[in-house]
């Protein structure tokens, strides 16, 4: 009697199903059919005629589990067409790039063996990774030779496919995080470098993944995985294994179907290893090659195909070359529309100028002041070198008006100038005097200003963006100082709180200052309640995991934050329609032991830092994974890329969740420590 099928087992078969069809399957035509219509209703029907046949199934097979499978794959056609255009990718690999050595450098990769199922096994290692070499590279550069490392990997695809006579599309992916240091790997500045050469690997060739192997993985590693774990893609949350040492991840390998022949020896495989580098080297040098430089092919896989199974017949390819030049004469005839329509562009409508003359301007790093001619719109403030109405006039800077916080007459020190006045926006406050007339008329000229601009701001949606974190729009209600006690060190520090319609952020200053930074954030959803304390001015914001102690300056304040702040919460909350399932299933995350504590806070140079930086940790993994297409909105079903307002705050619930997976352990396994470390880094949630 046949053995019952394994989940493993079946999963391989619907998967392998796909993969080797190297025609369309019925789901797929009618998804097709779909694409076509939506792409001709924008007269851009050449588009999918512009991917060569294997680019259509690795986008059909890549998103069929999308909750709107055509409506993302005709948006992706359009992006994908575009972007191998404008970069030119059909010749990437026809030559090297400049700094080809360095990038390489930088970021080793290698070839190793096959697994059973034909899928060749890509290795790399954090400890050979060096994001400050890679920093020597401009970003640009850095995301075309990581577009050159995957048009490669499609070459090695091609040749593989044609050597076994049978379709292979996907690879293995092991990572290896020996030597990982999270000061010096997981930091945002690498998040910054890394995340656009992740994302062009997410947005243009899907369906690449078959097995990821995250091995030698520190337990502060899997404690992330675990806390952002709820949030990935349930289609792609099987294939991610995180692994410990050899007696775990060599086991398992061998389990999916890779053979210990075909595993690095670097990592207690008998394979060797061959560097990318050498391979798109001899790519480029040997474009008719067909070899597929695998170290270890697998001896139950066919060989010996002479025919590349995956070329698109002569009629295709001549039907794929003509739409590309039609794609490619439009884009043309649109940059010079663009061009033509910016300079008939018209910088302002003569009726909504509200005030106009000239005025001086200090520089930022220059600080001289220049002569300038200022328009004030109800939108914005510009400012030119002569008036824009002459042909010699040049637009030097726009000030909008939506980003104004505020606009106040400057106090004239000894010796300076009468007539000065700021303009304060969240990242520059613009120095601006009236140079022309007598010093009352200087002061007259400068009231009307200030309060021409003051009266024009407050008709915009006044927003504020903060710089940590992310950008955030949103309605300003109420703001002012309070003072907040720390958590490990109670002392009241004095604090500038911003409350917005969905949370109350606090800074060290006026947040309109260029060189106050943000603090922390209350998210309103979280608060249970808001209550006088005993002290004088003084109120409790409880949240689920903490309770923050305020305190006014008087009992008036006090009262009109707690009223303020009890209806803006209930507004907060009534909009939310339900918890979202990523929470539930996380929101009972065990204590961790000792051991795992230890084991963390050695990985951050000990508590103090484990506390200030695992929350950011937690974020940088989101986003990261985000950047890869490995996200999903559990209440659409929709993917979510780095940068969305979603994405933030899916971060936000991650980090609340990590404190919670925490639990103040110090208090409970190792103690409370020594109480060093700034108290508000850990409050941005």
């Amino acid at each position: 009697m046949a053995g019952k099928e394994s989940a493993w087992d079946k999963w391989v078969a619907e998967e392998l199903k796909y993969e080797r069809a190297l025609d369309f399957l019925p789901d797929e035509e009618k998804m097709v059919e779909g694409i076509l219509e939506n792409l001709k209703a924008t007269g851009e029907e050449n588009k999918w005629d512009g991917l060569t046949k294997e680019y259509k199934l690795m986008l059909l097979r890549g998103l069929r589990f999308r909750k709107h499978p055509v409506r993302d794959m005709s948006k992706l056609v359009r992006d994908i067409v575009k972007f191998r255009l404008d970069n030119n990718m059909d010749k990437s690999l026809s030559e090297l790039w400049s700094n080809h050595n360095v990038y390489w450098s930088a970021w080793p990769s290698y070839v190793a063996g096959q697994d059973k199922y034909g899928h060749w096994i890509n290795y790399e290692s954090v400890g050979e990774m060096s994001v400050k070499t890679l920093d020597l590279i401009s970003s640009e550069e850095c995301v075309m030779m990581r577009c050159q490392y995957y048009e490669a990997q499609m070459e090695m695809k091609r040749r593989i496919s044609k050597n076994m006579g049978m379709r292979t599309n996907k690879f293995v992916y092991i990572f290896d995080l020996k030597d990982l240091s999270f000061g010096k790997h997981f930091t945002l500045k690498v998040q910054k470098t890394i995340q656009p050469l992740l994302e062009v690997c997410g947005d243009m060739y899907p369906d690449v993944l078959w097995n990821m192997f995250i091995i030698n993985s520190p337990v502060t590693f899997s404690m992330i995985w675990r806390v952002i774990s709820p949030w990935v893609d349930k289609d792609v949350k099987p294939k991610i294994h995180i692994l410990r040492g050899p007696s775990q991840y060599l086991s398992r390998m061998q389990k999916c179907g890779i053979p210990i022949d075909a595993i690095p020896k670097q990592i207690g495989g008998k394979c060797e290893l061959v560097s990318m580098r050498d391979v798109i080297e001899n790519m480029v040098e040997n474009p008719e090659s067909d070899e597929d430089y695998l170290a270890h092919h697998h001896p139950e896989l066919p060989s010996g195909g002479e025919v590349n199974i995956l070329a698109d017949d002569a009629d295709a390819a001549a039907k794929r070359e003509a739409a590309l030049a039609a794609e490619q004469a439009k884009a043309k005839q649109d940059a010079e529309k663009d061009e033509k329509d910016e300079e008939e562009e018209e910088l302002f409508k003569e009726g909504e100028v509200i005030m106009e003359g000239y005025l001086s301007k200090r520089g930022v790093l220059n600080s001289d002041w220049k002569r300038r001619y200022f328009i004030l719109t109800p939108e914005s403030m510009m400012y030119f070198t002569g008036d824009p109405r002459e042909e010699d006039s040049t637009l030097k800077g726009k000030i909008e008006l939506f980003m104004v916080s505020g606009v106040k007459r400057s106090v004239p020190q000894a010796g300076e100038t009468l007539g000065e006045f700021e303009v304060a926006t969240p990242f520059r406050i613009y120095n601006i005097r009236v140079d022309d007339g007598t010093n009352d008329e200087k002061i007259e000229k400068m009231k009307d200003w200030v309060s021409a601009i003051n009266e024009a701001a407050q008709e915009e949606a006044c927003t504020l963006n903060f710089k940590n974190g992310g950008s955030v729009g949103v309605n300003h209600i109420r703001s002012g100082f309070l003072k907040k006690r720390g958590v490990f060190n109670t002392m009241y520090k004095k604090r500038y709180f911003v409350l917005t319609s969905s949370g109350f952020y606090y800074f060290n200053g006026d947040p309109t200052n260029p060189k106050t930074v943000i603090k922390g954030k209350i998210r309103l959803t979280n608060v249970k309640k808001v209550e006088k304390s005993k002290q004088q001015g003084a109120f409790d914001i409880h949240t689920k995991y903490r309770v923050f102690h305020m305190k006014a300056k008087d009992e008036a304040d006090q009262e009109a934050w707690i009223q303020t702040l009890r209806e803006t919460i209930d507004k907060a909350k009534a909009a939310v329609s339900r918890v979202s399932e990523a929470e539930d299933d996380i929101r009972n995350i065990p204590y961790m032991d000792k051991v795992a504590v230890i084991e963390a806070e050695n990985s951050f140079d000990g508590i103090g830092s484990f506390q200030k930086n695992i929350s950011g940790f937690v974020r940088r993994a989101i986003n990261l994974a985000a950047g890869l297409n490995m996200i999903t909105n559990s209440e659409t079903g929709e993917k979510m890329r780095g940068d969305e307002a979603g994405v933030s705050d899916i971060m936000n619930m991650a980090a609340d969740r990590m404190k919670n997976m925490l639990g103040y352990v110090y208090e409970i396994t190792v103690g409370t420590g020594d109480g060093s470390t700034e108290e508000d880094e850990d409050d941005y949630l």
